[in-house]
């Protein structure tokens, strides 16, 4: 029986097991998490379990009050080996069932031939068969939401609540991200014939659409208007007003993405900031569980604090010194040499953009770099004759921390243009490399 094997099972089952031989004590076995110089106390008796020379001995088994009083815990909920064989198996699934845990039914299909995957996990764990799968030849998708809409042709329920919701309202950027995938399927988004291609698929991940606008933007230019009308005033959440100079125009003329020559972004971005957290909701039409993926949606204008939105967005940009009609990428940069490296995309959420960053200016922090969202983004497809995958990546912050390095913001200057670096999978196209090198690596004979 594998050493790394009875150990997990046995960990999964009791939990606060220590691991030692004759020797010397081993707080971290490969393959085992377990904090160093572990609090213990000893069980009188103390069980004691022996294999290959190793002996177990349970010495405590803290809860939640341990952790609270600052001491180390290291108990384990679960143990997962993608393939064992019976004969490394078979004793430690009975450890576990007799310790009163669960384990994924074993050998599985094939008998003690085969072998197969072990499960085990304590009392309470969900185990795989309680979580959320979906296999589709069209689509699934997943933008940092729950699992219920993966697909909305074939909606994922009856999960428990803890693995995630169902039946409500979708996140806006989940939301984009169904639209766009099915437009283009469909071929509805003038991009093309219908169906994905490496070309299309980069072109959806950093097409930069805020749908936030896309719902609001036509009611928040007429409010905009008629204030406007009103004496030009914009009135605010503190009760004073504030001039609306070229607000309206500017968002009038806004295309409604995030891209860096765009001027309209970064006012809708500070109206929604501070209209999406309306109660009850800024949308004018609620969520329909019949149409979840096009609702909520429309501007609630008669709302208080969407009202008050607009002025204090134009308060906010002139506090901070931002014209109002200030393009992204005035705002939105990083400086590398005395270069301005200019960046797309914005808030995935609340603003529902695909290509999420977010600046959030933390202090000590650049008022302009982004510091969360888009960071490693790959795309890969196969042709249709042979086997070698296509792909392009595009690392947003680029490879290398050192400034000095060419690769410090190589990869970010190509981001600033929404351009990749070619992928080569297979030997025939790293072969093909212009600037390959190779080196030959030997060591020392002793």
């Amino acid at each position: 029986m594998h050493r790394l094997a009875i150990v997990a099972l046995v960990v999964a089952a009791y939990g606060g097991w220590h691991w030692w031989s004759t020797e010397r004590a081993v707080h971290r076995p490969p393959g085992i998490v377990a904090p160093d110089e572990p609090v213990q106390v000893n069980l009188e008796p103390s069980p004691r379990f022996e294999a290959k020379g190793y002996t177990f001995v349970k010495r405590a088994k803290f809860d939640i009050t341990a952790r609270l009083l600052r001491k180390e815990v290291y108990r384990f909920d679960g143990f997962l080996e993608p393939h064992m064989h019976p004969w490394d198996a078979s004793a430690g699934l009975l450890l576990v069932e007799e310790a009163g845990g669960r384990i994924h039914p074993y050998p599985g299909p094939g008998g003690l031939v085969a072998g197969g995957p072990v499960i085990a996990a304590a009392p309470g764990i969900f185990g795989p068969n309680h979580e959320p799968s979906l296999l589709r030849n069209d689509y699934v998708t997943n933008s940092n939401d729950s699992y219920w809409l993966s697909n909305p042709h074939q909606p994922l329920t009856g999960f428990a609540r803890i693995i995630g919701s169902e039946n409500t309202a979708r996140t806006l950027r989940t939301r984009i991200g169904l639209l766009e995938v099915q437009a283009r399927i469909d071929g509805t988004d003038g991009q093309g014939p219908p169906g994905f291609t490496l070309a299309a698929m980069k072109r959806l991940d950093l097409s930069d659409i805020d749908y936030a606008a896309q719902l609001t933007l036509p009611s928040l230019v007429q409010l905009c208007d008629k204030f406007q009308a009103a004496g030009g005033t914009a009135p605010t959440s503190t009760g004073g007003t504030v001039p609306l100079g070229d607000a309206c125009s500017t968002l009038a003329h806004w295309n409604g993405r995030w891209d860096a020559s765009q001027r309209g972004a970064v006012l809708f971005g500070e109206f929604w900031a501070f209209a999406n957290g309306a109660s009850p909701s800024p949308f004018s039409h609620r969520f329909e569980l019949a149409h979840p993926v096009t609702t909520p949606f429309g501007l609630n204008t008669a709302n208080s604090t969407v009202h008050n939105a607009l002025g204090d967005a134009i308060a906010a940009l002139r506090k901070a010194h931002v014209p109002i009609d200030t393009t992204l990428g005035a705002v939105q940069f990083v400086s590398h040499q005395g270069s301005h490296i200019t960046i797309p995309g914005g808030p995935g959420d609340p603003d529902g953009i695909y290509n999420a960053i977010y600046v959030n200016t933390e202090p000590g922090d650049s008022l302009t770099s982004p510091d969360t969202g888009s960071s490693f983004i790959q795309v890969v497809t196969w042709p249709r004759h042979g086997s070698c995958p296509m792909g392009d990546t595009i690392l947003t912050y680029s490879e290398s921390s050192n400034p000095v390095s060419p690769h410090f913001a190589d990869q970010t200057k190509l981001f600033s243009k929404k351009k990749f670096m070619s992928d080569r999978f297979c030997p025939a196209q790293i072969a093909a490399d212009p600037n390959l090198q190779a080196v030959t690596v030997t060591a020392p004979v002793r």
